[in-house]
């Protein structure tokens, strides 16, 4: 499965974290990686830019899939094959996004299978070419709308909604999210319930 590895980032406010790697080998799959910085892009969301540019390199290629990597996500690129291999339009794997880190806010109920999924982050997700055919851009935006920093995840699934495409999340793969100050790494404990951390050097 020839897949584009996508990975948006604004080097201004947010480098890359120190150990994210960037997976060019899933399986046997090879990969092609590319990369948007915003540095110096003047709009309201700048990762929601990177990912509609990072769409279109992703369509002008042989490529019949991408997948968003964040570049504070850290996961191995073998625990990456369900996503590439997944027979789902939209596959997802989650991890515990930064409200979770102080282990006081509770967490919703995780799912433990893989199943349908109305809402997740796209930091560590993998969308077949189909569905850019089947939706009209703004893909991560609301057509018409002024995006908020932080909300082009949220934009995404709604417009799956719309144009009723399923996503699907796959929550047994390990993808940790780091700190990019401490160095600290989150994962979800083996039963959702909770969040660990941990420095992996």
């Amino acid at each position: 499965m020839k897949t584009l590895v996508a990975i948006p980032y604004d080097s201004v406010s947010a480098n890359a974290s120190i150990d994210f790697k960037p997976p060019n080998v899933i399986g046997k799959n090879v990969s092609q990686i590319a990369s948007y910085n915003t540095n110096g892009i003047e709009c309201t969301n700048k990762i929601e830019h990177a990912r509609e540019k990072l769409v279109e390199t992703f369509l002008r290629s042989d490529c019949e899939k991408i997948l968003f990597i964040d570049s504070d996500t850290i996961v191995r690129g073998i625990h990456l094959l369900p996503l590439v291999e997944s027979e789902h339009l939209v596959a997802v794997a989650i991890y515990p996004y930064r409200i979770y880190w102080d282990g006081k806010t509770p967490l919703p109920t995780q799912p433990t299978n893989i199943s349908p999924i109305l809402q997740a982050g796209l930091g560590c997700c993998c969308i077949h070419r189909k569905v850019f055919t089947i939706m009209e851009p703004p893909y991560f935006g609301r057509r018409g709308r002024v995006t908020d920093r932080g909300s082009e995840d949220w934009n995404f699934f709604r417009n799956l909604i719309r144009y009723k495409i399923d996503a699907y999340v796959y929550p047994d793969i390990r993808v940790g999210h780091q700190d990019r100050e401490t160095g600290e790494i989150y994962y979800f404990s083996e039963d959702k319930k909770r969040t660990i951390k941990c420095q992996e050097r």
